[in-house]
């Protein structure tokens, strides 16, 4: 249930999770709070006893950093923090300085988009990394081989961290931009990534599908599994067949290939 509230409550603009026995904390910028579409959201689910509260402010990047712990993605691919010690046992040690943001590996949805990405051939391809946060899916794809990767966001923030992540993971065939997918209009690549949002993905589809050329991959995650079928309904009228798909704590990622 957790699970499926997140999403929901992300679609609104909740940007951070802290769940603590039966309590699901959400948090949100006071000025972005919508109150009638998060009570649209819990009398959908029948839920009475919620309420919400400013937060006094905190010191949210040393709090993160005090519980965040390496992840291992896959037998090859690890995360870590730059104070966490390198482990040669990775063929991809990666490292994210970790901020208030998604993309650190530990949710589901990041750690499924990379374990499909690692099961596709980036090398030698162009990919556009749709949302990048962290910069965490870009760096995987320069690292398993990919020559030109754009990643763009719409949030400054995530930029100037990506840009961070980049240089910490001596990545230097990524280019980082701040902007909507409206300003990336001409853009074509191999392969699209975008862990994001259900909304979003489907209501950018068409863009999407105009990046990708005929056997393409977009690859995408940020959505719950109950969604996956509207997402690759989206995505077929975008000639996206659905070629692969994950599902992990209730949310779910796929691999779609152009036709």
């Amino acid at each position: 249930m957790h699970e499926i509230l997140s999403a929901l409550l992300t679609e609104t603009g909740f940007e951070g999770f802290e769940e603590e026995e039966n309590i699901l904390k959400a948090y949100i910028n006071e000025n972005d709070l919508d109150i009638a579409a998060v009570k649209g959201i819990m009398d959908q689910f029948h839920i009475a006893g919620w309420s919400y509260k400013p937060v006094t402010d905190r010191n949210w990047n040393e709090e993160w950093e005090q519980s965040f712990q390496p992840v291992v993605i896959t037998p090859e691919v690890r995360i870590r923090a730059p104070f966490h010690p390198a482990d040669p046992r990775y063929r991809h040690d990666l490292v994210i300085n970790p901020k208030m943001a998604f993309g650190t590996g530990h949710h589901a949805t990041t750690s499924m988009m990379m374990e499909l990405m690692m099961q596709q051939n980036l090398h030698n391809k162009s990919v556009i990394d749709y949302g990048t946060g962290t910069g965490i899916l870009a760096i995987l794809a320069e690292k398993e081989g990919a020559q030109k990767i754009l990643a763009f966001d719409n949030d400054p923030v995530c930029v100037e961290n990506s840009v961070e992540n980049l240089a910490l993971n001596d990545c230097h065939r990524v280019s980082v931009k701040l902007g909507e997918i409206n300003n990336f209009e001409d853009i074509r690549a191999d392969v699209v990534l975008a862990n994001i949002t259900r909304n979003t993905i489907i209501g950018t589809m068409n863009q999407i599908g105009s990046f990708v050329p005929e056997s393409g991959l977009f690859i995408a995650s940020g959505f719950i599994l109950q969604d996956l079928s509207s997402v690759s309904l989206a995505a077929l009228k975008s000639k996206f067949h659905l070629l692969a798909q994950l599902a992990r704590e209730q949310w779910a990622a796929a691999v779609f290939i152009k036709y």
